[in-house]
């Protein structure tokens, strides 16, 4: 696992050990700098995955070192520290780039919380840009392979119901069809709605671990990759009742907790699920829970 290295900025020898001390505890990499003309330089030469950073420093203040700090590496995230009297300036920080601030005295576990989440912050935004340009990648390729032209009754009828539930924000199930159509028509709906250029994430429920769709303490879960955009879960029909249950609630209340219970992500996700079985009959065999398939069959296309 590579461990992140974080760049602590402080004028006070005992706060720069204790971070070091707390972060690498935790399994971090600290380096400290005393001012801002050390902190740039080591921005410089090494590379820092977050900055943890004193509002007040000899040479350069807290404010403006944040600023050229951006300048030099605009996505770096940078925690601000900040005695009672400087709420105002840490709040300036924020409006000007910073993620987040820790106010003194230090507290071992709001320490950890904040630099966890704003290094698991960035890298969601990291993968949210990779995966918008795997859509536009993928919209270029499918207008021109697989753009449903043709003619007929049924191809018209399917072009119509894609059109209708692009057109909407309602949870989509596909039943039925060859295998081919069940994988790309979430695409096209994807591609003509309005979360177009948002992430796209496809999970087949057949083969992917558990922790793929929920996470783990250790990287990203496709729920939190998909927030903002669509979630298509192929062959739904094989998602074991435990792992149902829990995205049932998911769905249900908004929001998720990881597995390490600590961070609620708050979700605006649009689920697209398909299915070669028959989600009814499976509901009758008690193989897929009844609140499920009704939250997933908002809209259904079958095939």
């Amino acid at each position: 696992m590579i461990q992140s290295k974080v760049l602590v900025v402080d004028d006070e020898r005992g706060i720069r050990e204790s971070l070091a001390m707390i972060l690498e505890d935790d399994g971090y990499i600290v380096v400290s700098a005393r001012d801002g003309e050390e902190a740039l330089q080591k921005i410089k030469e090494l590379k820092i995955d977050l900055v943890i950073l004193d509002v007040w420093l000899p040479k350069i203040k807290g404010p403006e070192l944040l600023k050229e700090i951006l300048s030099i590496k605009e996505n770096l995230p940078i925690i601000m520290i900040s005695g009672h009297g400087d709420i105002e300036t840490a709040g300036d920080c924020l409006k000007n780039g910073a993620i987040d601030f820790i106010e003194k005295p230090l507290i071992k576990g709001k320490i950890l919380v904040t630099v966890r989440n704003a290094l698991n912050l960035r890298i969601l935004e990291k993968e949210n840009n990779r995966l918008k340009q795997e859509n536009e990648n993928f919209l270029s390729m499918l207008n021109k392979v697989y753009d449903l032209k043709g003619v007929g009754k049924e191809i018209e009828e399917l072009r119509q119901k894609i059109s209708r539930a692009a057109g909407t924000n309602f949870n989509v199930l596909i039943q039925g069809g060859q295998e081919t159509d069940r994988a790309l028509v979430p695409h096209m709906i994807h591609l003509q709605s309005n979360k177009r250029g948002k992430p796209f994430v496809e999970v087949d429920c057949a083969v992917s671990p558990p922790d793929e769709l929920w996470g783990c303490s250790s990287r990203l879960s496709k729920l939190e990759q998909a927030n903002q955009g669509t979630l298509f879960l192929n062959n739904i029909d094989q998602l074991d009742l435990p792992n149902q249950a829990m995205l049932f609630k998911a769905l249900a209340d908004n929001e998720f907790c990881r597995s390490d219970n600590e961070v609620k992500i708050k979700l605006d996700v649009r689920v697209i699920a398909a299915s070669k079985e028959d989600l009814e009959e499976m509901v009758r065999a008690k193989t897929f829970r009844q609140d499920l398939y009704y939250r997933l069959k908002e809209i259904t296309i079958k095939e």
